[in-house]
């Protein structure tokens, strides 16, 4: 009885979770909430700005792919996007793959940056975390590799 209690308690804050992250299935600026993607989106230019600060995406296993020019991601190099979260998904065929280089204390996990022509993850802060993602460049028979960039002091 106490398991079954527990494990319906646990559905219902599953359920409310999940209810609690707007669905994304478009481009377009994002400001300050938890979001989850639906669907597989392409896009021409950049694809999300993060606008404030505490704005998370869950990529859910989706993609973005672009048409080789804008980011997959920005902050448009403001300082105000700090506690932010991008997590397992890819990022295809954008100038540059996420690009938020004026945003700190946060993280980027899951995540592969791919055929990208610029460059692939710029963290711009020391005190972001990246960890198991990876960036890759097109394959065009260049060896080189997309630069991940983090600046600042520790």
């Amino acid at each position: 009885m106490v398991v079954t209690v527990l494990l319906a308690l646990g559905l219902v804050a599953s359920a409310h979770e999940a209810a609690a992250q707007p669905p994304l299935a478009a481009c377009g600026p994002l400001v300050g909430t938890s979001y989850i993607l639906t669907k597989n989106i392409t896009a021409s230019g950049t694809c999300f700005t993060l606008v404030f600060a505490a704005t998370s995406i869950n990529f859910n296993g989706f993609s973005i792919s672009g048409d080789g020019t804008g980011a997959g991601i920005t902050d448009l190099g403001q300082g105000n996007q700090h506690g932010f979260a991008i997590v397992d998904g890819t990022i295809a065929n954008f100038a540059v793959g996420i690009d938020l280089g004026g945003s700190h204390s946060g993280q980027i996990e899951f995540m592969r940056v791919i055929d990208t022509t610029l460059l692939g993850i710029n963290t711009g802060d020391v005190r972001n975390s990246l960890a198991t993602s990876s960036a890759r460049p097109p394959e065009t028979g260049s060896t080189s590799a997309v630069p991940v960039s983090s600046s600042g002091t520790s």
